[in-house]
């Protein structure tokens, strides 16, 4: 291999191949080189008058015109001194390719020695034609892999002319390139085949083996495969289970042996805008960051680490220099250097072309790791995996560091192109892979999330990505990586078999935000919260207020109204709801509903547990309505909620039968099979129906009452449900008095205040930090409370409760274990909901409610008596919050 300089504006790699007649350019590196040539004001390469007919050593492309082209070729790669005017066939080919006229011009001393050299060692007279050694020497084939290298693959090209290509595109004669065999062949430009020297054998030649490649990144010849441990027998643990996936790993140590990877076949290049490196000129080398004071050998550090990447030059002809920032954030008071990032976004980011690359979202991610086991493997260093080979690239990536200028050698973080350059690369990686198709995992950069709905499944799943990340070059770090696991931490969401829900840390980061003070800073609080979104159902009934007062037309002023809606926010996201995994074998229902302010929908699953049909959310979704849309009728909006409900879930939706259903008994029969208009729909309604013929459906009809999921999404703010009034006891402490062992009823005065208790809030935060308080006594006249008011109910008890029962501690067990004794009597009773339970924080959940144990049945149904807002409104709070067998019953009979 060696790169050449191409009309003086790009670096392209070129496989010297003495066995050519023809230089050879692939169409797709043509066509780019062209519009570089149209980009920096050149004029395009030129085209000979006359095509060639070839065929290739597979055979692909025979009899078809290949065009001819003249190309301005340099060895050097920074000047562009005595450049050489040579032909090239452009081909659809992977190659780019000089054949030996050519090579006997670039290089003359070279090419010379090679054939006497190759004469000598073959033991062929120098006056006879070389075609056998050079074809002999050409043939390198890959004992492990059993095919030639991509390099070789024209190597068995022949010419039939005998003359450069430029004199066979002149003369009319097509240029034909044919596979070399055994049997010599002879022609009017004489023997293709050399008469061996008498002293030595017939050497037979070996066809080219050239296998169909579909990119860079599998187009050349892969490492051999390791043996694979034997798989456990018996019953695979998840002990058992994840030690066998270390063994995996350690088959391919390669991959964790914390070097630096070399993502091979995926070299980065930045393709400038037009007039862009002029642009980046102007710009010119930005000055030296300075060092914070204090911070000097963390500083040094990290620099240290930085500068094995990058190789010191000298200054001269540089284009430019981005600036190294440091990072800087406080730990418990004391300021740590966090990293060292470079500044590109003020020199050349603006200038890079795009990228053209399709960019999944977190969301479709997710939506690829459903099953049993799952395994999560982190790449190290991601984008500096990559190579950068271009030397334009280089210099105009070039930094400025105390040290003096640098410029990189691998691709680097904060490059606009990086994600895109990386993430197509692994796409290729991932879905096909010398032949071998997709794995099943879900990617996002460099996390990668593998799946498999049997152990066997899994392992081998794991051990087809370790191995492509080994014959990639790839490395990933083991520490933090995790295998063979039940539920695992993915893209900041925790998923398991049942489904995907949210990462504690990220609902603590929510809840722990303060009001803001600024639009920016409620812009990024409300970027937060839509990061959760579909986890929470009304959601953008809650934010509406906030929404509105980052209108630019609205001048910013926090008031109660917009407090309320933030801390209802925050309330929301502590109390997310848990998706299931979408199964397309599963029915599916989608659910809608509309408001004057805005509409909702639900994808569901329908599924049937214990002769119960129930829906088990898959996703929620929710949108404002614009002014305009506001003053829609009724069925109108109904009608937009179908038609922006569908729209939205398309991906889901497009090629499944689902069931619709509705609140508004006129879109059944608008949008159902038998939508006969006949001019009574308005106009609106007539183009959504139409266009949502591409769909398949049926439509149904729900009572408004039963439509509580929908419903909710698009209703403004209401009242908190979990929020009640609670009486706050007076206590009066008198240190001579002792209260009785266990719960007892004190009197108290009358309620001299009222405080809003949110039951929520106390059972979603396990860390209440409230002081421990000894009652004495209670005085007051004969209203009774129960001591333990004083102190609320925290995590922590429930948990401990929880372990100690003997009936819930085996529901605990079996949760976590995942296996169910129907013949058990004390759980039986658990058996219709044991698939929607749960363990987090060591606490049972069914859904996103809380299994209380009897413990604490009477202490929070005492509370909520206490509070007096009847019946009703007592089983909704409990019920949003809390369950155990009979809760309804529990409440009806204390009311």
């Amino acid at each position: 291999m060696t790169k050449l300089n191409l009309e003086g504006i790009c670096h392209l790699g070129m496989e010297v191949d003495t066995a050519a007649s023809h230089n050879i350019i692939s169409e797709k590196c043509f066509d780019a080189l062209q519009k570089q040539l149209v980009k920096w004001g050149k004029e395009k390469s030129k085209r000979l008058s006359r095509g060639v007919k070839i065929r290739l050593a597979d055979g692909s492309m025979a009899d078809q015109e290949c065009p001819v082209v003249q190309l301005n070729v340099s060895t050097d790669l920074y000047k562009f001194s005595k450049p050489l005017a040579l032909t090239f066939l452009v081909v659809k080919g992977p190659n780019n390719l000089v054949g030996r006229h050519s090579i006997a011009r670039l290089w003359p001393t070279e090419f010379k020695a090679f054939k006497e050299t190759t004469c000598k060692n073959m033991g062929i007279s120098k006056s006879s034609n070389v075609q056998v050694s050079k074809e002999i020497k050409s043939t390198n084939i890959d004992k492990n892999n059993k095919y030639l290298s991509n390099s070789k693959q024209n190597s068995n090209y022949s010419e039939e002319n005998g003359g450069d290509s430029n004199k066979s595109a002149k003369s009319g004669g097509p240029a034909k390139i044919i596979p070399a065999k055994v049997k010599a062949r002879e022609n009017k430009a004489g023997p293709h085949l050399s008469q061996s020297s008498p002293t030595s054998p017939q050497t037979p030649i070996i066809p080219a083996k050239v296998k169909a490649r579909e990119n860079d990144v599998t187009e050349r010849p892969w490492l051999e495969r390791r043996a694979l441990p034997q798989l456990p027998d018996g019953e695979i643990t998840q002990e058992i289970g994840e030690a066998y996936c270390k063994k995996l790993c350690a088959v391919y140590s390669e991959v964790f042996d914390g070097g630096k990877g070399v993502f091979k076949g995926a070299e980065a290049t930045m393709v400038l805008k037009p007039g862009g490196l002029e642009q980046i000129k102007k710009s010119g080398v930005r000055p030296v960051a300075k060092c914070p004071y204090g911070l000097e050998d963390q500083y040094e550090k990290h620099l240290d680490k930085l500068y094995e990447d990058l190789e010191i030059i000298d200054g001269k002809d540089l284009i430019t220099a981005s600036q190294i920032v440091p990072v800087i954030e406080t730990k418990d008071g004391v300021r740590v250097l966090k990293r060292l990032a470079i500044n590109f976004k003020s020199t050349v980011n603006e200038y890079l072309e795009d990228i053209p690359d399709v960019f999944t979202t977190c969301s479709d991610e997710l939506a690829k790791v459903a099953g049993e086991y799952r395994s999560c493997v982190d790449l190290q260093g991601a984008y500096k995996q990559v190579l950068l080979t271009d030397q334009l690239s280089r210099k105009i990536l070039a930094v400025v560091t105390p040290r003096g200028y640098a410029i990189p050698n691998r691709l680097m973080f904060g490059v606009k192109t990086a994600p895109a350059i990386f993430n197509a690369n692994m796409r290729k990686l991932m879905h096909s892979c010398n032949g071998r198709g997709p794995i099943k995992c879900a990617q996002m950069v460099d996390d990668v999330c593998l799946s498999g709905d049997t152990p066997e499944e899994h392992f081998a799943n794991l051990a087809e990505f370790l191995y492509r990340l080994y014959a990639c070059g790839l490395k990933a770090n083991l520490s933090k990586c995790s295998f063979y696991k039940d539920e695992v931490r993915f893209l900041g969401k925790v998923v398991d078999r049942r489904g995907v829900r949210l990462d504690t840390s990220t609902t603590d980061a929510i809840l722990k935000m303060p009001a803001p003070k600024d639009k920016s800073q409620l812009r990024s609080f409300l970027g937060l919260i839509s990061y959760v979104s579909k986890h929470i159902p009304d959601l953008r009934s809650a934010r509406a207020p906030l929404d509105y007062l980052i209108k630019p037309d609205i001048k910013f002023i926090w008031d109660t109204n917009h407090e309320e809606a933030f801390s209802r926010c925050k309330q929301l996201a502590g109390n997310s709801a848990l998706l299931t995994h979408f199964d397309p074998t599963k029915p599916i229902v989608l659910t809608t509903d509309a408001s004057p302010y805005g509409v909702g929908a639900c994808l569901s699953h329908k599924v049937v547990i214990n002769n119960k049909t129930r829906l088990l959310p898959i996703a929620y979704a929710s949108a404002s309505l614009k002014d305009a849309q506001r003053n829609y009728a009724q069925v109108d909006r109904e009608g937009l909620g179908v038609f922006w409900g569908i729209n939205h879930f398309r991906q889901y939706l497009l090629c499944s039968d689902f069931e619709l259903h509705t609140d508004c008994s006129a879109l059944v029969k608008i949008f159902g099979p038998k939508n006969n208009l006949q001019g009574c729909a308005a106009g609106r309604l007539s183009r959504w129906a139409t266009s949502l013929m591409e769909y398949s459906f049926t439509v149904k009809h729900i009572k408004g009452s039963s439509n509580n999921t929908a419903d909710s999404l698009s209703r403004l703010p209401v009242v908190t449900p979990g929020t009640v009034s609670a009486p706050f006891p007076m206590v009066h402490d008198t240190s001579n008095m002792d209260l009785p062992l266990g719960i007892k009823s004190a009197a108290v005065n009358k309620v001299e205040a009222e405080v809003l208790y949110d039951v929520k809030h106390l059972a979603f935060n396990p860390d209440l930090n409230i002081a421990p308080c000894t009652v004495s006594q209670v005085v007051g006249d004969i209203s009774t409370v129960a001591a333990w008011d004083l102190v609320p109910l925290s995590i922590k008890d429930v948990a401990a409760a929880t372990k100690t029962c003997k009936v819930y501690g085996k529901l605990y067990r079996a949760v976590k274990s995942g296996i169910f004794d129907k013949k058990d009597k004390d759980i039986s009773k658990f058996h219709g909901v044991f698939d929607s339970l749960y363990i987090e924080n060591d606490v049972i959940h069914l859904g996103s409610r809380i299994v209380i144990p009897p413990k604490f049945h009477d202490r929070l149904l005492a509370e909520l008596h206490a509070s007096h807002i009847g019946v009703v409104s007592m089983k909704k709070v409990v019920r949003d919050i809390f369950w155990w067998p009979g809760i309804t019953k529990s409440i009806v009979d204390i009311a």
